[in-house]
């Protein structure tokens, strides 16, 4: 199989900056794994995290991370904090 390659990019959200780029990885590579050795990880303050999609559910405490399930199944409280952090 071929693979293409893979950048990770970080940007801000209140004011739209790009504020970190690392690659390229091979296209193989998971995004956590790319996180993990891309060395973003030791960039995060104390109180900032980074946020993300479900593929990172559970892997590191500086993901910020939407619960898993349905928006139908998922019950009020959970649909909300997804509401609030996308």
């Amino acid at each position: 199989n071929q693979w293409g390659i893979k950048y990770e990019i970080a940007v801000t959200i209140g004011v739209p900056r790009i504020i970190w780029i690392s690659g390229p990885w091979r296209g193989a590579a998971s995004d956590p794994t790319i996180a993990t050795q891309s060395g973003i990880l030791e960039k995060i303050g104390n109180h900032e995290c980074l946020m993300t999609d479900k593929i990172y559910c559970g892997d590191h405490f500086s993901f910020l991370v939407p619960l898993p399930g349905n928006h139908s199944t998922l019950p009020n409280e959970d649909n909300a904090y997804n509401y609030l952090i996308y």
